[in-house]
């Protein structure tokens, strides 16, 4: 009798360790499939062009680039006259709503960068005031702003 007791406690044992480690495997391929399927922090970039506004002979790149929650929008732009220029973000469909990106700076030959990163934009989120995509880049000619130098849709 004590023989079966020990023989039954070992198998018991046994079992119990065996459903332990599929258990383990079990829940470890779940780790691994959800480590997979996890989207990665990858940087996503979009790059338009700054295109010339009426009789205006302004023109451009922007790259924005998106990374660890921060959108960097970076202009390039030729054909401007000298001095600033306020660039901004714009609603399309409702151009009373502008975020400014800063003053570009065009030098003696038209010529002029700008650089700029916020928490405040993102590409692909759900406040609209924040998100980015379907708005436009617009450089104007001076602080009053009803002169457009060029822009440029950001898809």
């Amino acid at each position: 009798m004590f023989g079966v007791s020990r023989l039954l406690l070992t198998l018991f044992c046994c079992a119990m360790l065996f459903s332990s480690c599929k258990k383990e495997e079990k829940v470890e391929k779940q780790l691994v499939e959800q480590v997979i399927s996890a989207p990665s922090e990858v940087p996503k970039k979009i790059k338009i062009a700054l295109e010339p506004e009426s009789d205006k002979d302004a023109f451009g790149k922007v790259v924005l680039k998106e990374e660890d929650g921060n959108i960097t929008i970076t202009a390039l732009v030729s054909g401007l006259s000298t001095g600033e220029h306020p660039v901004l973000v714009e609603d399309i469909k409702n151009a009373i709503v502008k975020t400014s990106i800063g003053i570009l700076i065009a030098d003696e030959n038209g010529n002029g960068t700008i650089s700029n990163t916020s928490e405040f934009w993102c590409f692909d989120c759900e406040e609209n005031d924040k998100r980015i995509l379907g708005k436009k880049i617009v450089i104007y000619q001076s602080d009053d702003k009803t002169e457009v130098n060029c822009s440029g849709i950001i898809e």
